[in-house]
């Protein structure tokens, strides 16, 4: 298991030394001056040499790199040029929201993605079946804003049994500790909060966990069915077990791996399309501000935000690498 450890991490630096590159490069692909872009086409002179004394771009491209992984090592990933805050500090505000957004719209995405997945397999060419890989389908091909765009007008609303933006309500107040509500609030002993906080979350969840649930319900049924077919599944059956048992505890725990690989590759993609679920539901996140600072051309917080998303991922996709050695002690070897 330590190997497996080693080779993990070392690829996880391999990785993200470069994202730091990609992430660098941001600023330097940009045509003309990064510093006459940033700050606009009506900015004085004197702005832009301020500017670009600032952010270190008068100085050689390999000085400028090795001075921006210094300060990433430090933790200091600069300020925002639109409010002056510490980018790291908004990170830490912004981030927890994404995350808790994301997180639970993955819970939906694999209880109800695997769930039917394993049904519809287990009910081969059945009518349950048929329904399930239409759902899928159409789930697939269903746009996010669209999905958001009608589950706020219906039950936000028309039905007004949800909230339509935010995390909180507007006259509730709360402190958060880490910005994680849902965690603050339990911590705290207000579970008033826990409520709102999850009632607020629902709508936004939804809509973005429809296109990896889909998926999910697709791969695992793939994946079940093929598992069925295998010889120690006779086996099984001629020991007289139960088709659930069988199902359950034998074809779904050797069908885990492609399962696994799919629901990480859907986390970045959730991470992604929180953009567009955060902008219609008003979601305090990343994808807000992020989407904010491209069109106030802010880059060093673009940068910051980019390599904060690119290092969840990369840490999900060892978590992901880490379950394979549990789940088939093989890839341990």
């Amino acid at each position: 298991m330590s190997k497996v450890l080693s080779k993990r991490f070392v690829s996880l630096l391999v990785t993200l030394f470069g994202l730091t590159v990609v992430v660098f490069s941001i600023v330097h692909l940009l045509p003309g001056d990064p510093a006459q872009v940033m700050l606009g086409e009506r900015a004085t002179p004197s702005a832009v040499i301020q500017l670009r004394e600032e952010m270190g771009l008068d100085r050689p491209l390999l000085l400028q790199y090795g001075s921006y992984l210094g300060k990433l090592l430090k933790g200091d990933l600069g300020r925002s040029l639109q409010t002056r805050q510490e980018i790291s500090t908004i990170i830490s505000e912004k981030f927890p929201a994404t995350l808790e957004l994301t997180a639970v719209a993955l819970f939906f995405s694999i209880l109800v993605g695997m769930s039917a997945g394993v049904f519809a397999a287990s009910r081969r060419n059945s009518f349950f079946d048929s329904a399930v890989m239409i759902g899928a389908l159409t789930g697939i091909s269903m746009p996010i804003f669209w999905l958001a765009l009608i589950l706020l007008y219906v039950f936000g609303f028309q039905l007004n049994l949800f909230p339509i933006t935010g995390r909180l309500p507007a006259d509730l107040t709360f402190k958060p500790i880490t910005y994680f509500i849902l965690f603050d609030s339990l911590i705290s002993g207000r579970l008033d909060v826990f409520c709102k906080a999850l009632h607020h979350l629902i709508l936004p969840a939804l809509a973005l966990s429809t296109i990896p649930m889909a998926i999910i319900a697709r791969i695992t049924r793939a994946a079940v069915i093929e598992t069925l077919g295998e010889d120690f599944i006779r086996t099984a059956r001629a020991k007289g077990l139960t088709e659930k048992v069988i199902v359950l505890k034998h074809a779904l725990t050797t069908a885990l791996i492609p399962i696994l690989t799919v629901i990480g590759l859907q986390f970045g993609l959730l991470l992604g399309g929180a953009i567009i679920t955060e902008t219609i539901f008003a979601w305090p996140g990343m994808g807000t501000w992020l989407l904010s600072a491209v069109n106030s051309r802010d880059y060093p917080a673009v940068q910051g935000g980019v390599l904060a998303v690119g290092l969840a991922f990369s840490l999900v996709n060892l978590a992901v690498d880490l379950l394979y050695s549990a789940v088939d002690p093989r890839i341990r070897k």
